[in-house]
């Protein structure tokens, strides 16, 4: 009797904290509402990481809030993953994106964000996740006027369980109202977007990569490469052997004086941010 009951309480959403709502109630059309809302939110599951963003119909996405939970440990450099978002890697934010493009209010896994997935989702699948150190990312995004949406993004070393989710599930009406309210204060005097970013043209971007530097063939692994797919991949798409992609590899490497895919990828950041992107990977 005693483990059905624990194993449907697991199943049932939590309370929420009255102390969490009050804070949250007093923090509407404040700056401090994004934090309040997310750790309402935080409360009911366990995280490595959390985000607080706002994103843009029509331009770049602002980090309100970015930490790495004190239980995680260490291995989460968070001082390069936000210097590695905010030079530029937004553009490769699936969720961005998937608000971007129209994408609706409510809880969205990351699964369900790459639906549609291109090159860019490959990537920050493949290279920027690896580099959190996370597994799993989720997205509650709470919609504060039509054109921006309050995104409280919770990221994992492991996959969050559908029981999990439901219990974020629950709480969205609740912050959804006071969201709205929030965007009604808040957003006709918050400053606009100075730029418009457009989400990542990735065909494009790789176009102007490094041009004069690598052969044709070589260009077309290096944009395989950039999208996420493994050498087996690549040498199917170019039907060659697969031993052939790692020596066309090797001889990129040496031209662009790299010794990994990681530092390929950097590059192609400071391509597209206009910094240094290498020195973000290098060692202390």
């Amino acid at each position: 009797m005693a483990a059905r009951t624990a194993s449907r309480s697991a199943q049932e959403p939590a309370q929420p904290d009255p102390a969490l709502m009050h804070a949250l109630g007093a923090a509407v059309g404040l700056p401090a509402f994004g934090p309040a809302a997310l750790a309402l939110l935080a409360a009911t599951v366990t995280r490595d990481m959390e985000w607080v963003l706002i994103y843009r119909r029509t331009g770049a996405p602002e980090v309100v809030l970015h930490r790495v939970v004190a239980e995680a440990g260490s291995g989460i450099d968070r001082a390069r993953i936000r210097e590695l978002y905010d030079g530029g890697y937004f553009r490769f934010d699936p969720f961005y994106r998937y608000w971007r493009e129209g994408g609706a209010a409510g809880l969205t896994t990351l699964r369900q964000a790459c639906a549609g997935s291109g090159p860019g989702d490959r990537a920050y699948m493949t290279e920027f996740m690896p580099m959190t150190g996370t597994a799993d990312d989720i997205a509650l995004m709470l919609d504060l006027d039509g054109e921006h949406a309050l995104a409280l993004c919770l990221e994992r070393r492991r996959r969050y369980s559908a029981a999990e989710l439901a219990r974020i599930t629950a709480l969205e009406p609740l912050l959804s109202g006071l969201a709205r309210s929030h965007g009604r204060y808040a957003m006709p005097t918050r400053e606009r977007a100075r730029q418009s970013h457009a989400p990542l043209d990735f065909e494009a971007a790789v176009a102007g990569f490094l041009p004069d530097r690598l052969t044709g063939r070589e260009r077309e692994i290096v944009r395989l490469a950039l999208a996420g797919f493994a050498n087996e991949a690549i040498a199917r798409r170019l039907t060659v052997a697969t031993g052939t992609v790692k020596n066309h590899r090797k001889r990129i490497h040496a031209k662009l004086d790299i010794t990994s895919e990681r530092e390929l990828f950097s590059l192609f950041l400071g391509h597209l941010s206009g910094l240094d992107a290498s020195e973000l990977f290098s060692s202390p």
